[in-house]
């Protein structure tokens, strides 16, 4: 079946699941289910149907076996130990279940049960001396170079290789697993490892499988490794070119989550090619580049998108060729260097050759000390929560300039405009609004800096804008879903990382957005307006209307659930696992406060929690503008693949610029702002987004207000009550109320 179909037929199964039959049919609907999951890459889902498999098969032996190995590719280590470690002797999964416990175990840092585990299979197996026996030895040796014990993990990985035979395909991968080791321990018979591992691999399965990519990479990695860094540059150049390949002949026939999990696995191995830093910076140029490019390639059907090929074809000098004299653009990137991640710049001139500038240690610039009048806290904190004291400390802080631009642009004044991209915690840094000692240049935050080369504005140009504010969260008579499975995919997963309210004590409703909302469509004449308030916001008018506008603006509840995944371990980073970020972000709708509930009754209607993963699935090429005035709807769970959250939801979806906020706003400051900044789009001069936003921003930090309240106090005199006047000044300057917004692109 075509990977797109499978999500066709899992819209089918839902629907018959939702109906219901006898248990016979329901365990083959869940299987046949199950396996249309796992082949998307929703393994989440899948392992949803192993769930009810469960409760439905008599022995569920070989269900929790499979569930096991669900779990222990998505890194739900101690899911897997609750599920094999009390299951009984069983001829037909003991291999399989004990090799599954001993590795969860060692991830979960128990590594005299794991190692007692893989020792008893070793022992076992070890007269038959078959496969059981050699995938056995490969484990432990790959558990003992985890632990840095190389010299033994290769000598166990040389016994292995001796039971294969020279035509076994096993046989190179344990080679090039013994090559890495050789190569830790500093032996130059890695080279000669590596080298016949990635001739037997093209030899078995050719120079265009994947499989020949990783030992490409491996190549490089180990010739890195060994000093030879003119060798390995070369290495890491042949590697990115077969990646590219791959990626440019199958992408267009993934879906999207097969695309996000691929993505999630191969883009921290391409990262590996940062580490020739100043060696060839061009290059490292074109790997940034290409990086991005994927990361928010949109949502579409490829197949026949001529663009789809364009993107594929994105490199460094496209984007040199962009810029001015007085400008230059700038790739953050994170990469490893003596086994300490580190930031990175690459920085790229029209008339100069590109520059790799290394910065700080990651840790290292999340412990960097801001102070201010209430203590001193790791910007870490400062990034993270909305302290008022210390958003203002850190965004009047010089320092942090020093650190992350200074090295980059310097000070001398010949660059007028700096277009950057982001990394990592860069993302949720307002890194443009960062103070200095001398005269700045003017920052423009770009989703890639190959937006300089596609410059194209939305796919429509007609003038509807849609406004979204007042909702009412404790709707609770909204319709039901009908000719589709709603996707409850958003309060599922708030709910398992107990995070959702309970409906008594939900989304509480926002005041200013109504208000907000009227000033808005006040202030774009000459538009055709819809506006969508109380119960009429409600996720499924949502992902109809949205498509039909070119400007949208939603004033609402926004989150982001920052749980944490486990990092694969060396053995692991080759394999396939979930990309979950978009699903934990999003913004709330209509109706959340009792439809998002985890109860049978709720089922056939939306959930009222809007992920960045569902607004991915959207078309929204013709969106130029998309404004989220809700809170933290820029942050996200930054990880290998860097922006998560709501942004990278609406770049796949296709939306031109992106305007969110980075912590919790204030109402006054929000609606003062966003007047003006609708105001200044408007101006005679016709300024870019970012330069809208950067004069209304201007504007905020001149305003005063002054507001008189009345209060009843208490007249001694009278013993009784009198009338007081209380009179409150005002004012926007602190960087709390201008700085929370960040534009993305619109230049």
């Amino acid at each position: 079946m075509h990977a797109h179909r499978y999500e066709q037929a899992i819209d089918a199964y839902e629907q018959a699941a939702a109906i219901g039959a006898r248990k016979i049919f329901m365990t083959r609907l869940y299987t046949d289910l199950a396996r249309c999951y796992d082949a998307a890459g929703r393994y989440s889902d899948e392992l949803r149907c192993y769930d009810k498999l469960m409760q439905l098969v008599p022995d569920p032996k070989l269900t929790k076996v499979k569930m096991a190995e669900m779990q222990l590719r998505m890194g739900q280590y101690q899911n897997v130990a609750d599920n094999l470690s009390g299951l009984k002797a069983d001829p037909r999964y003991d291999a399989q279940r004990i090799t599954m416990l001993s590795s969860a175990y060692f991830h979960l840092g128990k590594t005299e049960p794991a190692f007692a585990l893989i020792d008893s299979l070793i022992t076992a197996s070890e007269s038959a001396k078959g496969y059981t026996y050699y995938n056995a030895l490969n484990n432990k040796a790959f558990m003992l170079a985890d632990q840095g014990n190389h010299k033994q993990a290769s000598d166990l990985f040389l016994q292995a290789i001796s039971h294969y035979s020279a035509d076994d395909p096993k046989r190179a991968v344990c080679l090039g697993n013994l090559a890495l080791s050789e190569a830790h321990n500093g032996q130059a018979e890695a080279v000669q490892h590596i080298e016949q591992a990635a001739k037997a691999i093209a030899d078995t399965y050719g120079t265009n499988s994947h499989d020949y990519i990783i030992i490409l990479r491996k190549k490089a990695e180990i010739l890195q490794m060994l000093g030879m860094t003119d060798m390995a540059a070369e290495a890491f150049k042949r590697f990115f070119e077969h990646e590219r390949q791959y990626v440019t002949a199958n992408f267009a026939f993934m879906t999207e989550q097969q695309r996000r999990n691929y993505w999630k696995r191969e883009q921290p191995l391409i990262a590996e090619c940062y580490a020739l830093e100043n060696q060839d910076p061009d290059f490292l140029l074109d790997v940034a580049v290409f990086s991005k490019a994927i990361l928010f390639q949109q949502n579409i059907d490829h197949r026949h998108s001529d663009k789809f090929g364009k993107t594929f074809q994105a490199d460094g000098q496209k984007v040199r060729n962009a810029l001015k004299t007085d400008e230059c653009a700038v790739e953050f990137i994170t990469y490893v260097k003596n086994g300490t991640e580190r930031y990175g710049a690459i920085v790229a001139y029209n008339d100069r050759p590109t520059r790799f500038v290394p910065l700080i240690e990651r840790d290292s610039l999340l412990a960097c000390p801001i102070s201010s009048r209430s203590g001193t806290k790791p910007l870490s904190y400062c990034i993270s929560y909305t302290d008022r004291m210390m958003k203002n400390a850190l965004y009047e802080d010089k320092h942090l300039y020093d650190i992350l631009w200074k090295p980059v642009i310097g000070d001398n004044g010949q660059i007028k405009k700096v277009y950057f991209a982001p990394d990592a915690d860069l993302h949720i840094l307002a890194l443009e609004y960062l103070p200095s000692k001398s005269p700045q240049p003017s920052f423009y935050r770009l989703s890639s800096t190959y937006k300089l080369v596609e410059k194209s504005g939305p796919a429509n140009n007609n003038n509807k804008v849609l406004v979204v504010g007042g909702v009412d969260y404790a709707a609770n008579n909204l319709p039901a879903a009908t000719n589709y499975q709603p996707d409850r995919s958003g309060s599922r997963q708030l709910s398992e990382d107990h995070i959702l309210p309970r409906e008594t004590s939900g989304f509480k409703y926002l005041r200013g957005s109504k208000t907000e909302a009227d000033s808005i469509l006040a202030l774009l004449p000459g538009f055709e307006k819809r506006k969508l308030v109380g119960d009429q916001a409600t996720e499924m008018e949502m992902k109809t209307s949205w498509p039909e506008a070119n400007i949208i603006h939603i004033s609402t509840h926004g989150f982001c659930s920052e749980t944490l995944e486990p990092k694969p371990a060396e053995e692991d980073k080759d394999s396939l696992r979930e990309d979950k970020s978009l699903i934990r972000c999003g913004i709330i709708m209509a109706g959340a406060n009792k439809y998002a509930q985890q109860k049978a009754e709720n089922q056939p209607f939306e959930d009222g929690i809007l992920t960045a993963r569902e607004i991915s699935q959207i078309d929204l090429k013709g969106v130029n503008l998309a404004v989220l005035s809700a809170c933290q709807t820029a942050l996200g769970k930054t990880s290998e693949n860097g922006m998560a959250g709501m942004p990278q939801g609406l770049k796949k979806a296709g939306v031109n610029t992106i305007v969110a906020s980075l912590w919790h706003v204030d109402d006054t400051a929000t609606t003062l702002l966003m007047t003006r900044f609708y105001s200044h789009l408007n101006d005679a001069d016709q300024p870019c987004t970012q330069d809208a936003m950067r004069r209304a921003q201007q504007d905020l930090r001149q305003i005063s207000l002054t507001t008189t309240s009345e209060r009843y106090a208490f007249n001694p005199s009278t013993l009784g009550r009198r009338k007081v006047k209380t009179t409150k000044q005002t004012n926007f300057a602190a960087p709390f109320f201008w700085a929370p917004f960040i534009v993305i692109d619109g230049i």
